[in-house]
């Protein structure tokens, strides 16, 4: 009994690794994009709409700000503190 137990111990950890490792591999992607198209401050433009792409993709839903702000809003299941990035 003890080893079915440690058994799905290690696909529950193998699974945690697989989502860490597709998080990890898309934040690179992201930040190789943003490095590779430089912008200038408050000009923002590529950078904006690659932003509203990734929401889009994600099923994020935005809205458009002054100039090239964008704000996506993520709705968690309790209720509390919210956090800006």
């Amino acid at each position: 009994m003890l080893s079915n137990f440690w058994l799905v111990g290690c696909i529950v950890e193998e699974s945690k690794m697989a989502i860490f490792k597709a998080l990890n591999d898309y934040v690179v992607e992201m930040r190789r994009y943003f490095h590779a198209h430089p912008e200038l401050s408050w000009q923002e433009v590529m950078t904006s709409e690659k932003i509203q792409a990734e929401l889009t993709k994600l099923g994020i839903p935005f809205v458009k700000g002054k100039g090239t702000a964008v704000i996506g809003t993520i709705k968690g299941g309790q209720p509390g503190k919210k956090l800006g990035i």
